[in-house]
């Protein structure tokens, strides 16, 4: 960031006292106008606001699940928690944008709540045979989930930098690049059937396949592939104000819609013509 002193922000050599006296330092100095111009408002005070909330809950899950363990197995089974409940932590981060902090009382009420379990579904004679399958796409949608989580924290200026509108779904394109190493990556469906194999699911349940799926997804994932297709989608990127596959569920081409299906197929819309993605 050299390159920007003097002219973004000013830098200076400091004394900060700390709890072993004082230490030398170097202060960066930039006034709120400036980085708001260059860096956007979100950066000052959304993303501030929803790290200390993710940072909140993530203590929650702590102390709720196997507390006072600091084992790898533990940690595990928190993030699995976590996985299990990122639908409600969503909602709590994007419920609380410009607004005021999130009391801890209000943050227990809504993440204290009973594990999900699907054991109940063994017994059940018209649930029996869905029950691996179910299992199946659980599996998969955590590895979706851990990957857009890896690449969202890893890049998240760079995504932030891409996103066309605030209307749109804030997490298209890291799902996308995940969508695309998981379709990429022949190790997917081993992941799969290894769990299946392994953890019957009579002796089983819900938690068991997620941790399972959080782990796998440690392995699975690469960042130089990650960087690979993020750098792909950036240099065919257009956005505009049609949201990501508007056209596939309009055409009634279907995914012959775009590009490479439509050279494929010689296909054709007379009405939704040269739609470009990545």
């Amino acid at each position: 960031i050299n390159r920007y002193e003097g002219k973004r922000y000013d830098r200076e050599s400091v004394r900060v006292n700390t709890a072993n006296g004082l230490v030398e330092a170097q202060a960066y100095l930039a006034t709120r106008e400036s980085m708001k111009k260059y860096f956007g408002d979100r950066f000052h005070v959304n993303l501030i606001h929803e790290l200390w909330l993710r940072k909140r809950i993530e203590q929650f899950i702590k102390k709720r699940t196997r507390p006072g363990e600091e084992t790898a197995d533990a940690e595990l089974e928190r993030r699995a928690d976590r996985e299990l409940l990122a639908t409600t932590e969503r909602d709590l981060v994007i419920s609380h944008y410009h607004s005021d902090a999130v009391s801890d009382y209000y943050l227990e009420h809504e993440l204290d709540r009973p594990r999900p379990s699907i054991k109940y579904l063994y017994s059940d004679p018209n649930a029996k045979s869905f029950i691996e399958n179910y299992l199946e796409l659980v599996v998969k949608q955590v590895l979706l989930n851990q990957l857009d989580d890896k690449i969202l924290s890893r890049y998240r200026f760079e995504l932030e930098h891409m996103r066309s509108s605030e209307r749109y779904f804030k997490r298209s394109v890291s799902i996308l690049v995940a969508l695309q190493m998981i379709n990429a990556a022949g190790a997917v469906e081993m992941i799969i059937d290894e769990a299946l194999e392994a953890m019957p699911y009579q002796k089983h349940d819900l938690i068991d396949y997620v941790k399972y799926a959080v782990q796998a997804a440690d392995s699975l994932f690469d960042s130089r592939v990650a960087r690979s297709h993020l750098e792909r989608i950036r240099a065919n990127f257009q956005p505009g104000l049609i949201p990501l596959g508007t056209e596939i569920e309009l055409s009634n081409l279907g995914p012959a819609a775009v590009e490479p299906q439509m050279s494929i197929q010689k296909k054709f819309d007379p009405i939704y013509d040269s739609f470009k993605y990545f």
